[in-house]
């Protein structure tokens, strides 16, 4: 899952940079707020699995 948010984050950061050479940063800030929040979840979840890992190692 966690791939799936870092792969998310780049293309919504390639794509934010490319609006941003074209039609400058009024159009691109959008896709540089996607790539955060994609991070964010990208954490997140990375978290939530370790997290997970953790306690069922203490249940053996």
């Amino acid at each position: 899952m966690e791939i799936l948010w870092i792969c998310m984050g780049i293309l919504c950061l390639v794509i934010g940079v490319n609006r941003n050479v074209v039609y400058g940063l009024d159009d691109a800030w959008p896709m540089y707020g996607f790539a955060a929040l994609c991070g964010l979840f990208y954490l997140w979840r990375r978290s939530l699995r370790k997290k997970e890992e953790s306690n069922s190692e203490k249940m053996q």
